[in-house]
């Protein structure tokens, strides 16, 4: 795992683990420990005291949780600071009377947290009552009837999972069709036999809010984001937050410009509803706990949590949608304070003079790519009963927001040394965003990131095993949790990941669009050819379609237009474009590739227009979602003779908005680069001499040149003695280092000395070998 500065957020550290190993337990936790646990109550992740603690009282928590607990129960003791901080955690506040002693340090928190102001109104907090808790959160979920999270994800599941989950796995779905006034055509999949809702069912049309069992904290943020509106709902944020709260996994293929704002805000709230209900859950039950320990009863077994604390996973594809999401998640949840709120702004926000888009694109590609579109980040929320933190480490998260890029930089591949995923062992709620735009950056990270989600963790991460939930255990988590994917529409990369991956037992829901199509709509005859391709297997579409393209399809074009002129290649995928571009160039076919970086780097130096004066011109479909660029016609305006200068000049102009490249001035001199150099230069003196002195020999008897034995050692016998012991030395040496340098390269091709040590000490070996051979040739001479 990295170390120091260079550990990314999320990774868990080595030597704790290891640790833990030395001392018996893979758990992490020791006989003891377990005993105190057992009679105390567990340390669980949602107690929020370690997280609390600085780098410096760290080592204070460290102590055995039977003397932490007495020492904290003493208000008298030494410990008094920390029996405070505890509770302000508790309340969800930051405890800072500590720092108030520095002026300077206070002064930075208060700027880290951002707008939230730290006085002493708002830290004079009561302690709550445990009974008094317990009796509120028993009143809430009392009120109203049976709520859809505890019958989803409640303690008790009934026998008949492990019969819907084997439904699941052999796709026995009971599918029904229906048309809805707002969400247009929907198809749901269920497996037991309810009663099928239509759109006039009042718990959809928004008449019935108090139904949904939304917290009551919630209810009143979100009826004051939205007080100048009659409902509390829109039609569409009801229907969807209808099915959203009974658990059921969405397919919403509908979504638009005009209501994207508020399918991200009925997501949210869903989100942060789901986030408050699991935390409610555990602190009643921690309150059950206490009170059944301090009247010494036993207390029935309660399983509430999962392995780590994350429950909530939201995919986005640039920062600036992420930006957008927390700013409803700060407005929605109500919290006093955002902890790192500027420092979350001043890194996903931009300044507006760095905003360059060209204004007069359409209204979606403004709303794409406005702001921040760095596609490269991922983010943990912590939430506590009054705060928000934000860039919480990922085991101490609540909700984590990311790229799939960013996500997938954790995830790694197999064989990777820096790689963790446990962090995703326990996400019960996963909202995919504009998942269309995934198809446009690389669809193959969001699908191994969801082939990672639910995997039971390599390591105990101080996880309370006692009350994980049972199905957790079983590894069937993923027939639990909930899956929302928003699109502006369906491809068959979409489609998959709802047959494949969309595994809830509570069922799943796919709503789309019929659209007529508009290829009766084009006003000039155009022939319009669609070839169904055989393939006897997945694996081999790619290569079937290549070949059919270029056996089949280019020859027919070329027969009918023998230059390719006029002619447009316009392929999806980058893989086949790459493949095709290659093609070409082995085949000299005269081409222009037309693709995002190029044709950006092209209208930079003003030569956009010779990219379509080739003979054919390739797009891919991420050119015409990043650029936007409309291709009206394509002309021939330069002879076929002038085709391979017009490719200079592009190749020209690229070449000069190029980078410098790296050259041996910036390298740090190296053993392993100076004997790679030595050994190509002693082998071309080498053969130099040796080509030379056979040349020689040869040419000796017709040229009539002096160049034989006896004139060379003639020559040498009139040199002095230091020269003739330097020149021998000079002509072994290269020899003696050639030929063991040859060895080491053969010892390297049976698989030997790869490592960095063995090329080390191989390399050295080389040198004192053949200084000793050569010094001990001239010796013996």
């Amino acid at each position: 795992m990295p170390k120091g500065k260079y550990r990314a957020k999320g990774y868990p550290r080595r030597g704790k683990v290891r640790n833990d190993r030395k001392q018996g337990n893979i758990f992490g936790k020791s006989r003891k420990e377990k005993e105190a646990l057992e009679q105390y109550g567990s340390l669980n992740p949602y107690d929020s005291l370690e997280d609390s603690l600085d780098e410096g009282e760290k080592g204070e928590s460290s102590k055995k949780p039977y003397n932490k607990l007495i020492e904290l129960l003493q208000k008298d003791s030494e410990n008094q600071e920390f029996f405070k901080r505890r509770k302000f955690e508790e309340e969800g506040m930051e405890y800072v009377a500590v720092m108030k002693a520095n002026d300077d340090s206070f002064e930075s928190l208060h700027e880290d947290v951002g707008d939230a102001r730290l006085d002493d109104d708002n830290l004079q907090t009561e302690e709550s009552d445990d009974d008094e808790l317990l009796k509120n959160h028993d009143a809430e979920d009392n009120e109203g009837g049976a709520d859809e999270y505890d019958i989803h994800f409640g303690d008790d599941q009934s026998n008949e999972i492990v019969t819907r989950i084997t439904d699941v796995d052999e796709r026995r779905w009971k599918i029904s069709k229906f048309e809805d006034s707002v969400l247009k055509s929907v198809t749901k999949y269920f497996l037991n036999e309810e009663s099928l809702e239509t759109s006039e069912s009042k718990e959809e049309n928004g008449s019935n809010f108090d139904h949904f069992k939304i917290k009551e904290k919630l209810v009143e943020s979100w009826k004051r984001l939205h007080e100048n509106r009659t409902e509390v709902f829109s039609e569409l944020q009801s229907r969807l937050f209808h099915h959203f709260n009974k658990y059921r996994d969405v397919l919403f293929s509908n979504r638009s410009l005009e209501n994207s704002r508020e399918i991200r805000r009925v997501y949210a709230l869903h989100a942060l509803n789901h986030v408050f209900k699991t935390r409610h859950r555990v602190l009643k039950n921690n309150t059950k706990i206490t009170r059944a320990h301090s009247t010494g009863k036993d207390i029935e077994e309660l399983r509430d949590q999962g392995f780590t604390r994350p429950k909530v996973l939201i995919l986005l594809p640039f920062r600036n949608s992420a930006l957008d999401l927390v700013e409803t998640l700060i407005n929605l949840s109500g919290t006093e304070q955002q902890e790192n709120r500027r420092r979350f702004f001043d890194s996903y926000g931009i300044l507006p003079e760095q905003e360059k888009i060209d204004l007069n694109k359409p209204a979606d590609f403004l709303e794409t790519f406005r702001g921040n579109i760095d596609d490269m980040f991922r983010i943990g929320i912590k939430f506590t009963r009054r705060s928000m933190k934000l860039y919480a480490e990922f085991y101490n998260a609540d909700i984590i927001i990311a790229s799939p890029l960013g996500l997938r930089m954790i995830i790694g591949t197999d064989g990777d040394k820096k790689r963790d995923f446990d962090f995703l062992s326990s996400i019960e709620l996963l909202i995919v965003d504009q998942s269309d735009t995934f198809l446009m950056q690389n669809w193959d990270h969001l699908e191994h990131i969801l082939n990672h989600l639910n995997i039971i963790p390599k390591s105990s991460h101080d996880c309370d095993f006692s009350r994980v939930k049972n199905w957790y255990l079983d590894g069937r988590a993923k027939y639990f949790r909930q899956n929302i994917i928003i699109s502006e529409y369906l491809t068959p990369e979409i489609n998959a990941i709802f047959n494949k991956q969309m595994m809830n037992i509570a069922g799943k829901l796919k709503i789309k669009m019929d659209y007529e199509g508009s290829i009766t709509e084009v006003i000039p005859e155009i022939k319009q050819i669609f070839i169904r391709i055989e393939c006897p297997s997945l694996p081999e579409a790619d290569d079937i379609r290549f070949k059919y393209f270029t056996e089949k399809t280019l020859p027919l074009l070329k027969k009918s237009n023998s230059e390719l002129l006029h002619t447009m290649i316009f392929i999806p995928s980058y893989f086949d474009f790459v493949r095709l571009r290659n093609y070409f160039k082995d085949n000299d076919y005269s081409f222009a590739s037309m693709n995002s970086t190029i044709m950006s780097q092209a209208m930079r130096v003003g030569s956009h227009n010779s990219l379509l004066r080739a003979s054919v011109a390739k797009n891919t479909g991420v050119l015409q979602f990043v650029m936007r660029k409309n291709f009206r016609q394509f002309s021939s305006t330069a002879p076929a003779q002038d085709t391979a200068s017009e490719h200079q000049k592009i190749l020209n102009a690229q070449r000069a908005v190029r980078p410098m490249s790296p050259h041996l001035s910036i390298y740090q001199p190296q053993l392993t680069w100076y004997m790679s150099i030595t050994h190509r230069i002693t082998g071309a003196g080498l053969a130099t001499v040796f080509y030379g002195a056979a040349i020689a020999y040869a040419l000796n008897s017709p040229l009539g040149l002096d160049f034989n034995s006896q004139s060379l050692t003639a020559i040498v016998a009139t040199l002095p003695p230091s020269v003739k012991l330097t020149g021998k030395f000079l002509l072994a040496w290269p020899f003696t280092f050639h030929a063991f340098n040859g060895i080491r390269h053969l010892v390297w091709d049976l698989g030997g000395a790869l490592s960095l040590k063995g090329v080390y000490a191989t390399g050295y070996a080389v040198l004192g070998l053949s200084t000793l051979t050569a010094a001990g040739a001239v010796a013996m001479c």
